[in-house]
């Protein structure tokens, strides 16, 4: 039988995984203190700032979509708003009538796919 190569992370039986890339989490000196909220919009921001420090999670999250809300909670946080599209655009709108003169955090990769901080 001929080997099955996945150029991803996720397993799946009889399956060689090939690492294509590797996220690198940057520690950054974020006085969460400041924020009323926080906008999870990928599993990746989640465990990036999970790396570096604890103190988001007693700040209500705003998750692009359920799988997100579901690693914010495994995580320890709290979700407030979890979106139900599960696209940035569609999220913004969705959210902007909720953080309403809070004083909010997106966490976020360098570039992003949608323009959610221009909504």
């Amino acid at each position: 039988m001929n080997k099955i190569y996945l150029l991803s992370n996720q397993k799946y039986k009889d399956v060689e995984n090939l690492e294509v890339f590797k996220i690198e989490y940057l520690p950054s000196n974020i006085d969460f203190s400041f924020y009323d909220a926080l906008i999870i919009t990928s599993k990746n921001a989640i465990y990036s700032v999970n790396s570096f420090s604890n103190d988001w999670k007693s700040i209500p999250c705003y998750a692009i979509a359920s799988k997100t809300a579901d690693i914010i909670r495994k995580e320890g946080g709290i979700v407030e708003f979890t979106g139900n599209s599960g696209h940035g655009n569609d999220f913004a709108k969705e959210i902007l009538p909720l953080i309403k003169g809070k004083k909010v955090l997106y966490i976020r990769a360098l570039k992003v796919v949608s323009n959610l901080y221009e909504n």
